[in-house]
């Protein structure tokens, strides 16, 4: 666990160029306390006055009590805009620092966490810690001003009182402090808690149809109920714990005014106190009550906030990706339409220790050759991606791109020069013109267009209620398994790039959609160097090479200057 001093630090960190709004509501919020205490002073003066029978002593001091009202309806009123405004713009700040963490830290560390846990916690958690420093801090600060001015003009009134009132104050402080390190365990854990509930729900949702024809249904629901079963014993604690320290505090509150009023009542039907003091002092205790209400409150949402930060710091401390020194594209700038050669050299890999996935693989793909890729599942071929792609390291071994006879170690900063056409549906919800955009932000309707044609989607697209500005869902929903596989290679078409990877790319299309794509790969005219990871025998047929990852070895099984001739023969021989 984290110290609280530390968290503190990295809360205030976060919030550098906020603080001085927080320091302006701290101001607003002791001003409006002071105000609280004068006006309770100007209405026992009101009342005595009023009782002596001064009208002209009187309305000025109804006068100044209007005033008063109204300066603190206005104060209040700025202070809730004020505040409103400085928590949006902090936790969306906060947000985008975390998200922007996010996108540049170490894939391989990042993909340990749910998507969902990641989603709350940039959500609730900035949130939660914007709140904390907005909202909470200014008003600790406002009802230590309020208990201090309360104190003060109760004690100018009367000491007696004034001391009676206060002497709880070190009980209830002690009490927080001997709960606080409790709640926010019981915190931490209601957190953990909603975000399993929370990815259970997004995975059940995503993969219902999964769920209803392996009829698991009813698991399904045993399984949220277990979820919620714990969620709900974690809300009762917390619920418990915040009910004991409530009640504590109450009870000290209550004391003090039923010791204020015995002091008034006794007093007045001795005629020893006038009515205007009484007054006064049930608003002032008032004064003295309210800080210790708001410590019931405001203690348990800053021991969440501290949480909050806690998770976020978390995220923040996943190590980013390391740039290459050397930077590719300023020492040598590499136009899009180049030749790249790309060289693996003794590289070894493993997922976890003593299993090793890769055993020193060293091979070459020449610039502008078409090279594919084969093994059964789970023997890394899609690991050998990810190491072009720099998103994992080799534990040994060196991975080059080379450009005019210089060698370029692979880095994050090597991604600019590789089109990449991944396993799966990887649309995102928004219009087809806007997926495909991601391949190139800049690219004209014409390059949509034409790299919608080479992909075979351009027929289907112009089917389309709206064409390219047609909305789909989340994943492609509204689209088949083919015509989402079509928009994510006319996505890497549109990148231009000098190297294209494909990862089953047409795992998803019929034979001949499949045959005029891979036609079109052929075509490209900025001739790339292309890795294709595939088992079908048309796709095969396109390659110079073919290469076989078997028990973390490759083996070359084929190029175009050897035989078998045949597409039948090729595959034939890559099964081997």
């Amino acid at each position: 666990m984290k110290k609280p001093i530390g968290t503190f630090r990295w809360i205030l960190t976060q919030s550098r160029g906020y603080l001085k709004y927080t320091f302006i509501l701290m101001l607003i919020g002791g001003l409006l306390s002071i105000l609280g205490v004068y006006r309770a002073i100007a209405s026992k003066k009101l009342v005595d006055t009023a009782i002596l029978g001064s009208k002209p002593q009187t309305t000025t001091l109804l006068i100044l009590l209007a005033i008063l009202i109204i300066a603190e309806i206005c104060l209040s009123s700025t202070n809730s805009i004020l505040s409103a405004r400085c928590r949006s713009k902090l936790s969306a700040s906060i947000q985008k620092r975390i998200y922007d963490h996010i996108l540049n830290c170490q894939w391989m560390e990042l993909s340990g966490y749910h998507s969902s846990i990641l989603s709350t916690r940039l959500c609730n958690d900035a949130d939660a810690v914007a709140n904390a420093v907005t909202n909470t801090m200014p008003h600790l600060f406002t009802l230590i001003v309020l208990l201090a001015s309360s104190f003060t003009a109760l004690l100018y009134l009367e000491p007696a009182v004034a001391l009676a009132a206060i002497i709880i104050s070190p009980v209830c402080i002690f009490f927080s402090k001997l709960y606080g390190s409790k709640l926010k365990g019981v915190y931490k854990d209601s957190q953990e808690a909603d975000a399993l509930c929370r990815s259970f729900l997004q995975e059940s949702v995503q993969n219902i149809l999964i769920l209803k024809t392996f009829c698991l249904e009813r698991e399904n629901y045993a399984g949220l109920s277990r979820l919620q079963d714990k969620k709900i014993s974690l809300a009762v604690k917390k619920g418990y714990i915040n009910t004991l320290s409530n009640t504590v505090i109450r009870l000290g509150s209550w004391s003090t005014f039923f010791i204020i009023f015995c002091w008034g009542a006794n007093n007045l039907s001795g005629g020893v106190a006038a009515f205007g003091t009484l007054t006064a002092l049930l608003q002032l205790i008032s004064g003295i009550q309210a800080p210790f209400y708001g410590l019931a409150s405001s203690v348990p949402e800053l021991v969440a906030s501290v949480g909050s930060a806690e998770r976020l710091m978390e995220l923040t401390s996943i190590p980013k990706e390391v740039e290459d020194n050397t930077d590719m594209e300023s020492c040598c700038p590499i136009p899009d339409n180049s030749l790249l050669d790309i060289e693996f050299r003794n590289v070894c890999f493993s997922y976890k220790k003593n299993e090793s996935l890769l055993k020193n693989l060293s091979f070459t793909v020449k610039a502008g050759e078409i090279v594919g890729l084969i093994g059964a599942s789970g023997e890394g071929k899609t690991t050998i991606v990810r190491l072009l792609l720099a998103l994992v390291t080799p534990d040994k071994g060196h991975i080059f791109i080379k450009y005019k006879g210089r060698k370029y170690q692979v880095s994050p900063s090597s991604r600019r020069f590789i089109s990449y056409v991944p396993q799966g549906n990887t649309l995102f919800s928004g219009t087809v013109k806007s997926n495909l955009l991601h391949g190139n932000l800049t690219a004209s309707d014409w390059d949509i267009h034409e790299a919608a044609v080479s992909s075979c989607s351009a027929d289907f697209i112009e089917q389309l209620k709206d064409k390219y500005e047609t909305v789909i869902g989340e994943k492609g929903s509204g689209l088949s398994e083919g015509q989402a596989q079509r928009l994510a290679i006319a996505r890497a078409f549109l990148r231009k790039k000098p190297i294209l990877v494909l990862d089953e790319a047409t795992s998803s299309l019929d034979t001949e959609t499949e045959a005029k794509i891979l036609k079109s790969i052929r075509d490209l005219k900025h001739k790339p160097t292309c890795i294709i990871i595939t088992h079908r025998p048309s796709a095969l047929a396109l390659c110079n090479r073919i290469f076989k990852l078997e028990k973390g070895m490759l083996y070359e099984i084929y190029s175009d200057n050897s035989m078998p001739e045949t597409v039948e023969e090729r595959y034939a021989s890559s099964c081997i």
